[in-house]
C-alpha cells in the first residue's frame, strides 16, 4: 500500500510562492488588502494543488471572538425513527441558517448524557440540544451550562427544574383528536398505554389526568377510558365518582 499523500496547508503555499502565511490566508479570503494579480496567482496555485482549508484550525483561531456556528444534538437512539425525524428537522433548518450539527446518543443512559454533553460543552459548540435519557434525574450538567450561558434546547423530555427553552408535544390535543374519533366510530371502551420514565421528568400521564377526555358528543355515551402506566391501570369510568 502507497504512501499517504500529505495534504498541503497554507505553510506549503506560503513556502512555495514565497510569501508570508498571512498574505496567502487574505488572498484566499479575496482580501481587498491583496493585490488582485496576487490574489488570482495564489488562488489558482491553490486549486491546482487541491488545496481545502482546515476548517477547525480556522474555528479555534476565531473561537474567542465569534461563537462557532455548530450546534450539539443529544438523542436516546438515532435509529428511532422518531429521534431520527428530530435530528433531520434539526440538521434541515440548521443548514438552511448556515449551521453545522453534530449529533451522539446516549443510548438512555445518564452517565453517557453528562459526558457527551460535557465533551459537546469543552468543544464550544454555540448551543444544545438534548432529549433527555430515562434515567436522568439529576440536573447539574444543564445548570451548569446554563449559569455559563450556554443556550439549551430540551425536547420531548423536559425538566421542568432547568431554565431553559422547550419543544414538547401537546398531548392533550393529541388526546382530544384521538379519542374524538373513537367516539365518532363508536367506540365505547379505550386503553391509553404510556411508557415509564423518569420521576423528575413532566410525564406524559400528569399531563393527560389534568384532561384527558374530550366533551362527548350530544346524544353520545363518553367512553371508557383506561389508561395503563408503568406496570398498572387506572380506568377513568363516567360511572366513577
Amino acid at each position: 500500500m502507497g504512501k499517504r499523500s500529505t495534504q498541503l496547508t497554507m505553510k506549503d503555499i506560503a513556502r512555495q510562492m514565497g510569501t508570508s502565511v498571512s498574505t496567502v490566508s487574505r488572498a484566499l479570503k479575496d482580501s481587498p488588502r491583496i493585490s488582485p494579480e496576487r490574489r488570482a496567482e495564489i488562488q489558482a496555485f491553490a486549486r491546482e494543488h487541491n488545496f481545502i482549508p482546515n476548517a477547525l484550525a480556522g474555528t479555534l483561531r476565531h473561537s474567542k471572538v465569534e461563537p462557532q456556528k455548530t450546534i450539539g444534538v443529544v438523542v436516546p437512539e438515532i435509529v428511532h425513527y422518531y429521534f431520527a425525524s428530530i435530528i433531520s428537522g434539526i440538521v434541515e433548518k440548521a443548514s438552511a441558517e448556515g449551521f453545522l450539527v453534530m449529533v451522539n446518543q446516549s443510548c438512555e443512559s445518564y452517565e453517557r448524557e453528562v459526558t457527551l454533553c460535557n465533551n459537546f460543552y469543552k468543544y464550544k459548540v454555540c448551543g444544545l440540544i438534548v432529549v433527555q435519557a430515562k434515567d436522568t434525574k439529576k440536573y447539574a450538567h444543564f445548570t451548569q451550562y446554563v449559569e455559563n450561558d450556554m443556550p439549551i434546547v430540551f425536547c420531548d423530555r423536559i425538566c421542568t427544574g432547568v431554565d431553559a427553552s422547550r419543544v414538547v408535544v401537546d398531548d392533550y390535543i393529541g388526546a382530544y383528536n384521538a379519542v374524538s374519533h373513537l367516539i365518532e366510530t363508536g367506540c365505547k371502551h379505550s386503553l391509553l398505554r404510556l411508557a415509564a420514565v423518569a420521576h423528575d421528568i413532566q410525564e406524559p400521564l400528569q399531563r393527560m389526568e389534568r384532561r384527558h377526555a374530550p366533551p362527548r358528543p350530544e346524544g353520545r355515551q363518553q367512553p371508557c377510558l383506561r389508561m395503563r402506566h408503568d406496570g398498572g391501570s387506572r380506568a377513568n369510568n363516567p360511572d366513577d365518582t
